[in-house]
């Protein structure tokens, strides 16, 4: 009797999980952060990460995402104010 391992997945994928999972194009996660966190917060976010099935990485983009979704308005209306400024700036140089 032979053994079969067609029906085998990667043990790691128990743990990681791509965040917000509504999202069905989810853009790559390509670029890196440092963050210095207290060593309380730190454990209380990997105990949360293993009730939740995801990564620590993952709920900490889930809470940036949310973020910035809750200030979308203000973000937006920053960006035209900044490229107004630079416009000024382009036309005096």
């Amino acid at each position: 009797m032979s053994k079969e391992f067609n029906n085998m997945s990667n043990p790691a994928n128990n743990f990681i999980k791509k965040g917000n999972e509504k999202d069905t194009q989810e853009e790559p996660r390509s670029k890196q952060m440092s963050i210095l966190v207290k060593p309380s917060t730190h454990e209380r976010l990997k105990l949360a990460s293993s009730l939740e099935n995801n990564s620590v990485n993952g709920i900490i983009n889930d809470v940036l995402e949310a973020y910035l979704e809750e200030n979308k308005e203000a973000i937006e209306a920053y960006i035209k104010v900044y490229e107004k400024f630079r416009s000024n700036l382009d036309d005096i140089n």
